[in-house]
């Protein structure tokens, strides 16, 4: 079986059904397009959506599941309640069996990224922060992770089946799965947030 946390090379897309519904959902796919991976918002209850609906709080937070194409859960991001002040994005991930991986944090899209370990160090940090995208780097410099933004009109999307929006995530051999857990974790949940309505 193809694991999801030891590829090289990850295809993050917004499937068109789940661009015209309130809750985004994604697939992960390797570079001959073979799926690693669904990814969606889990659904609220019927009294979390009319509070949310009636809240003038800031964006609150949501968990997104990663399973693999036999439905097994690969893994769980939270993205916590923003702050009134509307603090860093804060994103945490967890394996299947709950083993917390770390943390990333973000100030704003694709930019001031960091990953940390469940005990608080430093993974890695954005270095290039360009509207097409951003390295990741150890603290020793060394590049771990490229993320390029790649976006395919409606009228081809919807005539190849294609996604609306997507990113290309790279990782550099030896990358950790704490790095590439949070660096999947970060790009979903940013992506969810950056959507008018954010997640329902």
């Amino acid at each position: 079986m193809i694991d999801l946390l030891t590829m090289p090379h990850v295809r993050v897309g917004l499937t068109v059904e789940s661009a015209r519904s309130a809750a985004p959902s994604f697939e992960l796919t390797d570079e001959d397009d073979r799926l690693l991976a669904c990814a969606a918002v889990r659904p609220l209850s019927a009294w979390k959506r009319l509070r949310r609906s009636l809240s003038t709080r800031a964006r609150f937070g949501f968990v997104i599941d990663l399973r693999d194409p036999h439905d097994g859960l690969v893994l769980t991001i939270t993205k916590a309640r923003d702050s009134i002040l509307r603090g860093p994005l804060r994103v945490s991930a967890a394996l299947a069996d709950g083993t917390p991986v770390g943390t990333a944090r973000q100030r704003a899209p694709f930019a001031h990224l960091r990953l940390c370990d469940a005990a608080g160090a430093v993974l890695a940090e954005a270095t290039r922060t360009l509207p097409s995208g951003f390295d990741l780097a150890r603290p020793d410099g060394a590049v771990v992770a490229t993320v390029d933004v790649r976006t395919v009109g409606v009228r081809q999307a919807l005539a190849g089946g294609a996604y609306l929006r997507g990113y290309s995530l790279r990782f550099g051999a030896g990358t950790p799965v704490s790095v590439r857990a949070l660096t999947l974790g970060a790009v979903l949940c940013r992506d969810v947030q950056l959507r008018p309505s954010g997640a329902r």
